[in-house]
């Protein structure tokens, strides 16, 4: 039997040259399958396994009937692993050859193998459970009818691995996307959630009830949700407000005090939204440092992705506007989680449960109510229910309540000081850049000139001369630096508050020089002291930092025979020996700046002395005397260390020309992968950190890094450029280069197509070339998006992900990334053709648009070609919709109504989330987004940059006659706004002139003091007889809140996002405030006098009316929270 396999691979191209039919072999081979030995059954599957090549090669192994014999090689469990083993591999290979013509024998075994395999402990069940997942997609009629999801559905709650619970949990959503399969499966998934909702749930017969076997139930219908959540048709048969045994029967069960379960389902919470869980603590502290996003993780050590990582993480993306799915699809949960009144219930847990259980629920809310305030339109919030009843429990003297309000607080404060880095490296890239330089001598000049007269007495209380704060640090008394006070020593070197050094006193020099010699490598303390993630390992550094610029700004050379510059070039004289010694030695690890030093000491700090001293310009001339940058240079391009190249191109200076740039160059082109791969993905956090002229020289050497060899590198360097274009000086450089970008693939393509966005790129690009571009994307390139785009959201949303290369590989790990990942949608060439009026030119006289429009109004669904197309054709719409010219375009044939149905009519699951996204689309100009509420669907009205969004009343159209769409927000917005001042006018792209100069002239007739109609707006506002003083309060987030806007409504204007209607509104009660202690009201002067006499709906000031009594007038208003482009979140009952 072994020779027989290797004559078939001998002649595996051609089987006919054996002489037999394959029919004679599998009758001949059939004998071997029920031989006694499992060694000869085992040898005969393997020989058959062999000649199956093609489908009619299966037809024949049926009609011989050896499935049955295969059934029975996998039934019989007697030390037969062998012959299982091969009996499986038989079974999977004849399923990928000709799955249609797979046997029911088969099927039925699998099954049955799938339903006894965890109670037998069967060590072949997840193979079965594998291919049974495969046969799902491949032969779905076959899966339902042998009962194969049945058995998926029990192995659910019998997974703990969260990679095989996804997998399983995918086929069964598989079958939920199509009408016909859903009908004909009856899949329900409900059954997930029985452990949460049966306290006395028993999953078989043999399952005890025990804590164990509870929390694995727990855990596992844990791991199921999370899949099902996570994709559109789980949302869609799962979150509905209608279904009592969904969503809403987890969140209802939380009122229960049941603490087991309450835990597990805020750590599927906390999962959800992509938080990383807090430790098991009843310390507020502890909690809200797990969700702070600068909290250091363990990818940003040295050994790992350090400043690249870390920058990625904190850094925010450059697209303020591109609409991102991830961002979409976790405001649809938001969303589902206010309507089944989430809120209410995390309230209930705070508040009776024990403290350990009320904190991380504290931490959940808060971080709750700012994902809801940044992601969700104001008219989709309700948030006023369960903050009044956690006030009320606050005011009960409940323990739990009284601290959530201060964790509400304390998240919000600690929010609003981030982005922040956690590493010096990524700390000083910040501070170098041009944003933070001028923000920096802003933030300077005004303390310097708001000092007060007591700040500088309590200064000279506790600093009474210069000689006193010397010697209150320490460092002339002792020679142990842990006992010198290093916060008085930095206050010391910046000559902060009055403390100066006088380098002519001779305890000052002493003092200047114990110092140097503390930092010197070659004396083997600061060197020596290990790198921890406390403050003082940080202020160390700081420290050393301030004695070099301290040094530099000295004006005398000499002071009395002591000359600063000689001690700088001592201490780099020193560094530079250390640095020679990691290639002169013969063991780099004998080295007092050895790998393992570096990753765990002081060391690395060492090089981010130099970077800073190379900021100025006579450190630049000492280093170049002393061949530092030589040294750096030959030790980043030739050593296979990374932790030399991550700290020598994380800690230099970029701004201007010169020796740090050479290096940086060198080892972008040096021999070593790994190296060039981190110095690409460093110039991606120069971009984010807004690094000063990265235009004019670091996107000339990313179009040099597409040509790398190594698909890693060109493919971090596609990224960043795809990043870059969202700035327009860094997308007319690269139109400028116009780099050869064909063979660069898929990513090649659409980096090419954002050429076209601008009218300099569509020139330089030319007529014929954009033509020839719009034609390959009509025949293929339109399709090909649509599984890209699917395969994005598929990377961010699963466990299934791709490595630096761009391919998938085996899964290594079973966790989930803590962080939640933004994938933006990619661009599309018929958005891009349409943002100037040459572009959308060419799309209407050479594009498909009609075709697509008539395709998205048939909206077949009955083939996956009818799918596929109609998927390709919203998106294509919908990006074109993505402009002024676009949407109008649009509106003209009725297609954004059939958008919107498909959003909400389609039987096809995925057709719907398409459409949902391209709503999203559709909204990112004011004038979409109007459209679009006009029609039920709320949208975002703030970038993605504004992480406080200002609030602000709209009134809706039937109040102040026929206001233009595209001027709704600024027509009513008051010359006394103390906002208005902070908004950018918004481009209208339309090519007539005269409809811009109207709408011009409209707006300031408008605004004018003499207009009628502000000054009738105005008056509504106003008290009687009485003009209200000139005072603007800025409100807080705290302050923002909302409440159901049909109280006091007749029932038939209950709120509801349908046509007519705007959904919930906000509130500015300052009754409502769960984290002031102060009223908004408070702030004004005359708070008492005149409230009365407002118009509660307009009135600039908060109300001080009661939720209870608040009489709400017959006009409609909403609230939206205005953007310059919007990024659009559209949602819908």
């Amino acid at each position: 039997l072994n020779a027989f396999v290797k004559l078939t691979l001998k002649h595996e191209d051609n089987l006919d040259k054996i002489g037999y039919r394959i029919e004679d072999l599998l009758c001949c081979l059939r004998i071997t399958l029920i031989h006694e030995s499992a060694q000869i059954r085992s040898a005969g599957l393997r020989c058959i396994r062999h000649l199956l090549k093609t489908e009619n090669d299966i037809v024949h192994l049926n009609k011989s009937l050896i499935p049955y014999l295969l059934t029975r090689s996998l039934d019989i469990i007697l030390r037969n692993d062998v012959e299982r083993i091969e009996a499986m591999k038989l079974i999977r290979k004849s399923l990928i050859i000709a799955p249609s013509k797979f046997d029911m024998s088969l099927a039925r075994c699998l099954v049955s193998l799938a339903y006894e395999g965890t109670e037998a402990k069967d060590r072949m069940l997840r193979i079965c459970l594998a291919t049974l997942s495969e046969l799902g997609i491949l032969n779905t009629k076959l899966f339902i009818i042998s009962g194969g999801i049945t058995a998926i559905s029990r192995n659910l709650l019998e997974c703990q691995t969260p990679k095989i619970a996804e997998s399983l949990c995918g086929v069964l959503l598989l079958l939920l996307d199509k009408p016909s399969t859903r009908r004909y499966a009856a899949v329900d998934l409900h059954c997930a959630a029985a452990p949460f909702c049966d306290f006395h749930y028993k999953h078989g017969a043999k399952d005890k009830n025990k804590r164990d076997e509870r929390e694995l139930r727990l855990n596992c219908g844990r791991l199921a949700l999370l899949s099902i959540l996570r994709s559109w048709s789980g949302i869609l048969h799962f979150c509905s407000p209608n279904d009592k045994g969904g969503f809403r029967a987890i969140v209802e069960v939380l009122y229960l005090q049941q603490l087991e379960v309450r835990k597990s389902v805020l750590d599927l919470l906390y999962e959800l939204l992509g938080l990383p869980q807090p430790e098991w603590s009843d310390e507020l502290s502890v909690a809200l440092s797990a969700v702070d996003p600068c909290e250091p993780q363990a990818s940003w050590r040295l050994n790992e992705g350090f400043v690249v990582a870390e920058g990625r993480s904190v850094l925010p993306h450059l697209a303020k506007t591109t609409p991102s799915t991830t961002d979409m699809h976790l405001a649809l949960l938001l969303y589902c989680f206010l309507e089944n009144g989430l809120l209410a219930a995390l309230t209930e847990v705070i508040a009776t449960s024990d403290t350990f259980i009320s904190v991380r629920a504290s931490v959940l809310l808060g971080e709750l109510l700012r994902l809801i305030q940044v992601l969700l339109p104001p008219g989709c919030c309700n948030v006023s229910p369960s903050l009044p009843t956690l006030l009320e429990y606050a005011t009960k003297s409940k323990p739990q309540a009284i601290a959530a309000v201060t964790a509400l607080e304390q998240l919000h404060m600690l929010m609003k000081r981030r982005p922040a880095s956690y590493s010096l490296h990524l700390d000083y890239i910040i501070r170098n850049s041009y944003h933070k330089r001028m923000e920096h001598k802003q933030v300077k000049a005004a303390r310097h000139k708001n000092t007060s007269g007591f700040q500088k007495k309590i200064h000279q209380l506790v600093l009474k001369d210069d000689d006193d704060a010397i010697k209150e640090t320490g460092v002339l008394v002792s020679n142990d630096p842990y006992t010198w006070d290093w916060n008085l020593i930095n206050i010391i070197l910046k000559g902060e508050n009055q403390a100066k050094i006088d380098f002519f006193d001779t305890s000052h020099r002493t003092f200047v020089k114990k110092l140097l010699e503390f930092f010197m490598p070659s004396k083997n303390k600061y060197s020596h002291m290990d790198l921890g993630p406390s403050k003082s390992s940080i202020i160390y550094t700081t420290t050393g930092i301030e004695l070099i610029n301290f040094l530099i700004e000295l004006k005398e050379p000499d002071y009395n025979g002591v000359k600063p510059q000689n001690m700088i070039m001592d201490l780099f004289k020193d560094i530079l020996n250390n640095i020679n010694a990691i290639t002169e030695s013969r063991n780099v690890h004998d080295c007092l700046f050895s790998p393992q030093h570096m990753v765990n000491t002081q060391c690395q700090s060492y090089f981010l002395f130099i970077g800073q001293f190379s900021r100025t310009d006579l450190g630049l001339k000492i280093l170049e005397n002393i061949n530092m940058f030589k040294k750096l240079k030959e030790l980043a391009t030739t050593t296979n260390h990374d932790c030399y190249v991550k700290l020598i191109i994380s800690s230099l200076e970029y701004i201007f020309p010169g020796p740090c740039r050479e290096i940086l160059e060198s080892v972008l082109t040096c021999g070593w992968e790994s190296s060039r791969l981190y110095a690409t993905q460093f110039l991606h956090i120069l971009l984010r950190a807004g690094n000063p002229f990265f235009s004019s020289w670091a996107i000339q050497l990313l179009v040099n890094q597409l040509a790398d060899k190594s698909r890693s590198v060109y493919l971090s360097a596609l990224n960043t450029l795809h990043e870059a274009c969202e700035l327009p000086d860094c997308l007319d450089v690269l139109i400028n280069i116009n780099p050869k970008l064909e063979n660069l693939g898929e990513k090649g393509t659409l980096l090419f197509v954002r050429f076209l966005s601008v009218e300099a790129g569509f020139k330089k690009i030319t007529t014929e070339k954009a033509t020839e571009e719009l034609k390959k994307w009509d025949d293929y390139f339109i399709y090909r998006y649509v599984k890209l785009v699917e395969g994005d959201i598929s990377d961010a949303l699963t466990l299934h992900q791709r490595n630096e290369d761009g391919k998938y590989d085996k899964r290594s790990s079973s966790l989930r990334n803590s962080n939640r990942r933004d994938v933006f949608l990619p661009p599309h060439l018929y958005g891009q053709l349409s943002q100037h009026s040459h572009g959308f030119e060419l799309l209407l006289n050479k594009g498909q648009t009609e075709k697509m429009i008539e395709i998205v109004r048939k909206a077949r669904y009955n083939t996956d070609e009818n799918i596929i197309e109609l998927k390709a054709s919203v998106w294509s719409l919908g990006h074109m919709g993505s402009s002024n010219r676009g949407y109008d375009y649009l509106t003209s044939f009725g297609v954004i109504d059939n958008i919107v149905l498909l959003a909400t009519k389609s039987p096809v699951y995925s057709i719907r989330a398409t459409a949902f996204y391209a709503m999203g689309l559709l909204g990112t100009t004011p004038l979409g987004a109007d459209d679009l509420s006009r029609k039920g669907w709320l949208c975002t009205r703030h970038d993605r940059h504004d992480n406080w969004p200002i609030i602000r009343e709209d009134i809706s159209e039937g109040q102040y006659g026929n206001i233009s769409s595209r001027s709704t927000l600024e027509d009513i917005i008051s010359l006394d706004n103390p906002f208005t001042g902070e908004f950018e006018n918004v481009d209208d792209d339309d090519d007539d002139g005269d409809d811009e100069i109207d709408l011009r002239e409209r707006q300031d007739f408008i605004r004018s003091p003499c207009s009628p109609e502000l000054h009738r707006m105005r008056q509504l506002t106003l008290p009687s007889n009485k003009r209200p003083p000139i005072v603007f309060h800025k409100r807080s987030f705290s302050e923002s809140k909302t409440f159901d806007g049909n109280n006091g409504f007749e029932e038939e204007n209950k709120s509801g996002l349908i046509p007519g209607t705007f959904g919930r509104y906000r509130n500015n009660s300052m009754t409502e405030s769960t984290t002031s202690g102060v009223s908004s009201c408070d702030s004004l002067p005359n708070k008492h006098g005149t409230s009365g006499n407002y118009l509660k709906t307009l009135s600039p000031i908060p109300s001080s009316s009661s939720l209870s009594t608040l009489q709400l007038p017959s006009t409609q208003f909403r609230r939206v929270s205005y953007r310059i482009s919007s990024t659009s979140t559209t949602n819908s009952d």
